[in-house]
């Protein structure tokens, strides 16, 4: 019976020590050269290997024999790849054929990050050595740490061609790793053919990982559509929103493909988008609309397109008649809706709520419910509804002490609506009477002390009172220092003020 020359229990730990040759396999399988390869198996044969019967002699044919299956998956390199993987690597299919046969299980073995000689194959674009891997049973599936496959790495490397093979095997192309899906990947590095070629397959161009892999990480990155956006690629957005990409698709802060090319100043992009429905009013997390930012970054191509959209908006919305109800309670509450008699014009009558009221808990809840739907419509950017909900809400909520700062968020809200609706004076009217409804509170550093000066400020911005809205924000900073949002429209108001009045010397005749 054949012998080792070396004891079981020491043979593994002598191949990771064994540099000189461990060495020497990798590189005779990385060079493609099947001789070299067969040259140093035979030594791996000879330390670690069986001895050969006297009758198993000569050719390529014997080489091997004495190697248990698998033995020469031991040698790992210092990140855990294989014999197998740095076959791949080299990309000649014979040298692998070779691996394989000696290692049947080299096909899915995986290194120190869960990846298989698949993923290397992909990488390169070794199409023979990807189809001999998944003709010896390759796991076309297999996913590694990060939850990356084959796919992700031949879209990633830009090889159009394995990226087709994979594909017509059968990968998944909605797969979400660290990485992204692959169609997120395509967006970001700009390639339009296999974007094609996903799309083609059945990719979500809306980045949705399928039903069937529920328990499967979801991509931490935006939908492909806001990726291209942001790269000013117009002709893969128009291609994701021809596939049926959602115009409105937000990321996690709320941002939107409009946002982006508002930022960016892209005409061309943002006119694909609004042609496609892109909603023009949406709002981010921070209550920003593409609107903003292209008035912000200065996009003028951009605001063009855009400015004449919310002036259309302005003169279509109906002025609706203050309700008996409304007009009532008005000089209590600073309950007005209309623009007919703004907060600048008007003369306000301290608000009085009872210190030692009761609200009964059905009327809070019904005030709350109406917030509520109020900021859904908001979401949505049905900002008429919102206004009726949150107005209806003012009239509803019992005007007593522990219900100030409710009261206080239903003003805030309702202007910031009559904002989206350009409707500035109105917009100042409810900041004003917010800033009564808090003005209890003006010693206490409180958010929502700085969030009235803001609501105020930005209704000044609206009527295009500059030095206003500076004002204002600056009350607003000084309340809430910590407010990254207000520091930076701050710096931006200041710098376009700087820039408007340096503008005006130059034009002064000497």
């Amino acid at each position: 019976m054949a012998e080792s020359l070396v004891s079981s229990e020491d043979k593994y730990g002598s191949l990771m020590v064994d540099r000189a040759l461990l060495t020497s396999l990798m590189e005779a399988a990385a060079c493609g050269n099947k001789d070299s390869l067969l040259s140093v198996v035979r030594k791996v044969e000879e330390r670690y290997g069986a001895q050969a019967s006297s009758d198993s002699e000569g050719g390529a044919a014997a080489v091997g024999d004495s190697l248990s299956p698998g033995a020469l998956l031991g040698f790992r390199d210092a990140h855990g790849r294989t014999v197998a993987h740095f076959a791949a690597l080299g990309g000649a299919p014979d040298v692998l054929e070779l691996v394989i046969k000696l290692c049947p299980s080299a096909v899915n073995v995986k290194d120190n990050s869960g990846k298989t000689p698949l993923f290397t194959a992909a990488s390169l674009g070794h199409i023979n050595s990807l189809e001999l891997l998944l003709n010896k049973g390759a796991n076309i599936g297999a996913s590694s740490e990060g939850g990356s496959t084959a796919l992700h790495e031949a879209v990633y490397a830009e090889k159009a061609a394995a990226v087709k093979l994979l594909l017509e095997r059968g990968s998944n192309p909605n797969t979400a790793s660290d990485m992204g899906t692959p169609i997120q990947i395509a967006a970001v590095t700009q390639q339009k053919e296999i974007l094609e070629l996903l799309l083609s397959h059945g990719a979500d161009p809306n980045g949705v990982p399928s039903a069937d892999a529920s328990s499967a990480p979801s991509s931490p990155f935006p939908p492909a559509l806001i990726l291209a956006a942001s790269k000013n690629e117009c002709a893969i957005l128009k291609l994701l929103l021809e596939k049926g990409a959602d115009p409105n698709a937000a990321d996690a802060e709320g941002f939107t493909a409009l946002h982006c090319t508002a930022e960016s100043n892209c005409a061309s992009c943002t006119q694909c988008l609004l042609s496609s429905g892109a909603n023009w009013g949406m709002l981010a997390n921070d209550g920003s609309a593409p609107l903003d930012l292209a008035r912000q970054h200065k996009s003028e191509a951009v605001l063009r397109l855009l400015e004449p959209l919310g002036e259309s908006l302005r003169k279509q919305r109906p002025t609706p008649s203050p309700s008996p109800k409304e007009s009532s309670t008005a000089a209590e509450t600073g309950g007005t809706t209309t623009s007919n008699d703004p907060a600048g014009k008007a003369s306000f009558v301290p608000i009085t709520l009872d210190p030692a009221g009761q609200a009964l808990p059905e009327m809070v809840s019904k005030v709350e419910k109406l917030k509520d739907e109020g900021n859904a419509a908001f979401r949505i950017s049905d900002f008429l509804t919102a206004r009726a909900k949150y107005t209806q809400a003012i009239e509803d909520c019992p005007k007593v002490e522990t219900l100030r700062d409710l009261l206080g968020i239903l003003y805030s809200n309702r202007s910031f609506t009559n904002e989206q609706l350009a409707d500035a004076e109105a917009a100042l009217a409810d900041a004003q009477w917010l800033m009564r409804v808090m003005r209890v509170q003006a010693t206490q550093l409180r958010p929502e002390w700085s969030k009235a000066h803001y609501r105020l400020a930005r209704a000044h911005r609206l009527s295009g009172g500059t030095e206003d809205y500076i004002s204002e924000l600056w009350e607003a900073l000084r309340l809430d220092p910590t407010s990254l949002q207000i520091q930076e429209e701050m710096n931006a108001a200041v710098q376009a003020a700087r820039q408007a009045n340096a503008k005006d010397k130059s034009n002064v005749s000497a």
